[in-house]
């Protein structure tokens, strides 16, 4: 893909992905209100990435009926690169609406899935080509204007939820830390591996579940925000209340999109700070 705005170099051995951009935009990071499921906005210098895309049912397609208006609302024109944490349907499901609507360039996720049937499926009702796709093997890196984006592909997993990726996020002084649905031991083997200093904001992991988001994990990552995107009454009780006691344990401030609708951040150089 190559523009007069947006020029993509790939390197595939590493999985490295330059984005360089002369234009200016907004820098923020905003977890969008979707219900029960994931879509995250990360904008910088006039590029813009959506990590997952909302969910959809038979009956409510999030990513027409909210993801979309949000993305109107915040007057995202383009999407350059699309990174999908891992193919549930919850995280995955409003893609095809998305992109009959917006301009997707790159779509990135963990080799993994490559034979993922929903995956395969939502692709080809979003219309994305195999020559949009970028795939992570175990680690990845790329640059979203001045903005460093670390993924992790775990090497293993039996489902789909211990296959999530890892998403670290650096703009400066700024710092996010997104892991999709992937459970406690996931983490642990995440700290054992790669040491990541702190970050100032936390996506807990899987909506709030009681299995993900551990003390360990925060502890490591001493965030100031830890955000959780679930439903209004989902039936799952997310965010379980031992989540709710371990953000207050490392004093973090506790968001959720189910009350608080979509919560954003912008960089600054004493880190991400809430816009409200």
């Amino acid at each position: 893909m190559k523009s007069e705005r947006t020029i993509i170099a790939v390197v595939a051995a590493a999985a490295l992905v330059y984005l360089l951009i002369p234009s200016k935009g907004t820098d923020r990071l905003v977890f969008l209100q979707v219900g029960q499921g994931d879509a995250v906005l990360v904008q910088d210098g006039g590029l813009t990435m959506l990590i997952d895309a909302g969910p959809a049912s038979e009956t409510f397609d999030a990513g027409r009926r909210l993801v979309l208006p949000e993305l109107r609302r915040l007057a995202v024109q383009k999407i350059d690169v699309l990174l999908i944490t891992h193919p549930d349907r919850d995280h995955i499901g409003g893609l095809p609406a998305i992109a009959d609507r917006i301009p997707i360039g790159t779509i990135i996720y963990s080799s993994q899935f490559d034979d993922h049937p929903e995956l395969a499926r939502t692709l080809r009702e979003a219309n994305l080509s195999k020559s949009q796709i970028q795939k992570i093997n175990e680690r990845g890196e790329f640059m979203l204007g001045k903005m460093q984006v670390n993924v992790v592909s775990p090497p293993y997993g039996q489902d789909d939820n211990s296959k999530s990726l890892f998403v670290s996020i650096k703009n400066g002084s700024s710092s996010a830390m997104l892991s999709g649905d992937a459970p406690s031991e996931l983490e642990s083997w995440y700290l054992s591996r790669y040491r990541p200093q702190r970050h100032d904001v936390v996506m807990a992991g899987h909506h709030g579940s009681k299995n993900s988001t551990s003390s360990e994990w925060l502890k490591a990552l001493k965030p100031n925000y830890v955000v959780v995107s679930c439903g209004r009454g989902n039936s799952f009780g997310h965010p379980d209340p031992s989540v709710i006691s371990r953000a207050k344990e490392v004093d973090a401030t506790l968001l959720r999109t189910d009350r608080d609708g979509s919560i954003e951040f912008r960089p600054t150089p004493q880190g991400y700070q809430l816009r409200r």
